[in-house]
């Protein structure tokens, strides 16, 4: 018997979206469908500029318990965050957040 693994609270990444899952971030470069015996799963390529090992993963998408993806363009909630203290610390975070973004942006068209 056949079983759906997608779920609408879960859609099906796309190159060039953010993906984060097992707790890395990274960059869907490509995606594959495949269709088995549990219906159509989906062969994700991440490539992951964090500084851990491996710096690329290729995962079904369907079957990682714990994922999150984030469009290129979207913006931080600012519901859903608290702000960056004032001074010199906050401006320094500022700043390395900034820097994540640029290089996570890099090898988006």
């Amino acid at each position: 018997m056949a079983v759906n693994l997608r779920d609408a609270t879960h859609p099906i990444p796309r190159p060039g979206m953010l993906a984060t899952v097992r707790n890395r971030r990274g960059t869907v470069t490509a995606v594959a469908p495949f269709d088995g015996g549990n219906g159509r799963l989906h062969l994700v390529h991440l490539d992951c500029q964090d500084g851990g090992s491996p710096t690329a993963e290729r995962l079904l998408w369907e079957l990682e318990p714990s994922k999150t993806l984030l469009e290129p363009t979207a913006l931080p909630s600012a519901h859903d965050t608290d702000p960056m203290p004032a001074g010199t610390r906050g401006r320094r975070r500022a700043g390395t957040f900034a820097d994540s973004w640029r290089r996570t942006m890099e090898g988006i068209d």
